[in-house]
């Protein structure tokens, strides 16, 4: 009997020794992907008729699309500077990006004053490289640059600031894939140009039948969409990013596009500015889901911090938007959301912000020059009829929301500095609409 047992222990651990281990949760790749100057109704997952993206909307077919995703501005330093450090633009300070003298005789020469990312505030990059991450950025927007602030945390920062095309970026990323496949996670940033103006007129979607001068500047933005929606196709393929990546997309602002007779961006913080696509895919894909919570770039850095492993970070404003990929947990809860925009375009020289809050199905906007402003997003979703006579008690409330975040909310105070600029910057930066 004695014997019978001996040889059972000896086959259980035999059997034991030779039963595959529980699997090692491995933390995911991570990639965040920012198209400037993408409007998210200009993308067929948000209801647009033309095919601009084939293969984004496939993408969102396999992950969580957020329905009412927000920037925190409308042009790229402090929006960036939000999704970079979970900040607000009146906390990190990053409101003038590059801005130059009001008047410039000579191109060479110039100067301009810099408000760049606070070191103290920890940065994607940093937060990821704490947690073992080899971390990765290229970039095309001439605010994106290590002078800005934006490199920190960043073992590998590549920056073309001259480039509106996805093929230096992706060029950029083939050389870097033998480093990208070498062993543990990264995280990789791409900041795209494609959309940005000025418009290029591209195949296989532009239309050039059209014979109005507005109809033609939207089909050529839509045809970078389309060229940059195949680039993002060969990269996913390329680097095996639907087996074991999180791969964030969305925007820093949207564009005009003729919307109350203007284009470009930067100067109000209207819907067609503020609303920006955001798509979460989850490692190897999941079951789609749409998500109607407001939502705001501030997020996208807690986002990282969970999928990593990492505790919130005690200086984040956003929280983790990881619950909406469990069906299993429970949403957030409700909260208010800010938008801040500096302008110093007076002839005098003075400066004044415009601010927004959003709560809810509302969304109010105060400026110096402008007034209150109140829109139901429901009711009115082009924010069109303001309200803010008829409902001056909500006014009050968003206003007053705001200043009483403002006022508690953790500021770092950035220092400025003078830099000089080359002539051939200069000319970039006025290509891009940055000076007039």
């Amino acid at each position: 009997m004695k014997g019978i047992v001996a040889v059972v222990a000896t086959l259980l651990a035999v059997l034991t020794a030779l039963r595959p281990s529980p699997p090692v949760t491995r933390r995911p790749n991570v990639v965040v992907i920012l198209i400037d100057t993408l409007r998210r109704d200009h993308l067929p997952f948000y209801g647009y008729s033309r095919p601009t993206a084939p293969f984004l909307t496939r993408l969102a077919a396999g992950g969580v699309v957020f329905e009412r995703a927000y920037s925190t501005s409308s042009w790229t330093p402090p929006a960036a500077a939000s999704l970079f450090t979970s900040l607000y633009p009146f906390q990190h300070g990053v409101l003038r990006g590059f801005q130059l003298a009001q008047r410039i005789e000579r191109l060479t020469g110039a100067r301009i004053r810099l408000s760049p990312v606070p070191a103290a505030a920890q940065t994607q990059a940093e937060a990821l490289a704490s947690r073992g991450y080899r971390t990765f950025a290229i970039t095309e927007n001439p605010n994106l640059v290590a002078e800005m602030g934006f490199a920190q945390g960043f073992t590998s920062f590549t920056s073309f600031p001259k480039s509106l095309d996805a093929h230096t970026i992706l060029g950029r990323l083939s050389e870097l894939a033998p480093q990208l496949r070498a062993r543990g996670p990264y995280f990789l940033y791409l900041h795209f140009m494609d959309v940005h103006g000025p418009y290029r007129e591209r195949p296989p979607l532009f239309d050039d039948s059209l014979t109005d001068a507005s109809a033609r500047r939207i089909s050529a933005y839509d045809s970078g969409i389309r060229a940059l929606d195949d680039g993002l196709q060969q990269a996913f393929t390329a680097l095996g990013w639907g087996e074991d990546t999180l791969v964030i997309v969305t925007a820093d602002h949207g564009e005009e596009l003729g919307d109350r007779g203007s284009w470009g961006h930067g100067a109000t913080l209207f819907g067609e500015v503020m609303n920006v696509p955001l798509l979460v895919y989850p490692p190897g894909g999941g079951a789609p889901r749409r998500v109607s919570d407001p939502v705001s770039l501030i997020d996208v850095l807690p986002t990282l911090r969970e999928a990593a492993g990492q505790r919130p970070g005690p200086a984040d404003e956003g929280r983790s938007l990881m619950p909406y990929l469990d069906a299993r947990r429970a949403p957030p809860a409700p909260r208010a959301l800010f938008a801040h925009l500096w302008r110093g375009d007076r002839k005098d020289g003075s400066e004044r912000a415009l601010k927004a809050t959003v709560e809810g199905d509302w969304k109010w906007i105060g400026g110096e020059v402008t007034g209150a402003q109140l829109f139901n997003l429901v009711e009115d979703p082009g924010e069109r009829v303001n309200r803010a006579r008829a409902e001056p008690e909500r006014v009050e409330r968003l206003r007053d929301l705001y200043r009483s975040f403002e006022a508690r909310g953790r500021k770092y105070a950035g220092e400025g500095r003078d830099v000089d600029l080359d002539a051939d910057a200069l000319e970039n930066l006025k290509a891009l609409g940055y000076v007039n």
